[in-house]
């Protein structure tokens, strides 16, 4: 279960940007760079208010997700660059980014660890639910993401459109819509997801 609530997320996110037409393989990256960011504003909210600074965590970590999506989704709406090719690369990056930033500038304190942030403090962290695990209320979280994106891709006009760039982009901008705008939005949700 511990897993199932990453991958569940991470799978989601792909496929939203699969829905719109864009494939998004750049999830793990996505990932890496959400968390060390939602980390690193952890440890500097650590005296705020537990609910301030899980949110601005969590903001983070969206704003960073959707922004490294954006890029490879602007490159293939705009310029024609394959997605698949740019967002695997992109998630090496990501990778030795996160790498450098925990064991460089963002490494902690303490000094018997070789890498890593600080760690965040016990009131900012998801309570655990089953002794033991490394299972926490996040699954909760991950849940409510899921019933989200389900209801606004099955049941919203603007997530039939999205399905409908994805189908047919050419028969989508005959219609009216703007093919271009909504792949790189369906992108830039996967990203924020992932984040």
């Amino acid at each position: 279960l511990e897993y199932a609530m990453v991958l569940c997320l991470t799978g989601l996110a792909c496929a939203i940007g699969a829905r719109v037409g864009i494939f998004n393989v750049g999830g793990e990256g996505q990932l890496y760079l959400g968390a060390i960011v939602s980390a690193y504003i952890g440890v500097l909210l650590k005296d705020a208010s537990p609910v301030l600074a899980v949110l601005a965590a969590a903001l983070g970590a969206v704003a960073i997700g959707g922004f490294y999506a954006w890029i490879p989704g602007v490159l293939k709406v705009k310029l024609k660059v394959n997605e698949v090719i740019t967002t695997i690369m992109m998630n090496s990056i990501a990778i030795f980014l996160c790498a450098y930033l925990s064991s460089g500038p963002w490494k902690t304190s303490h000094s018997n660890r070789v890498s890593g942030t600080d760690t965040l403090s016990q009131n900012l962290q998801f309570d655990k639910l089953i002794p033991g695990s490394n299972l926490t209320t996040a699954i909760f979280a991950s849940m409510i993401i899921a019933f989200l994106v389900w209801y606004i891709m099955g049941k919203t006009t603007k997530g039939y459109e999205m399905r409908l760039v994805g189908e047919n982009p050419r028969f989508a901008r005959y219609a009216g819509i703007k093919a271009s705008r909504l792949m790189i939005l369906g992108m830039v949700i996967s990203g924020a997801i992932c984040g």
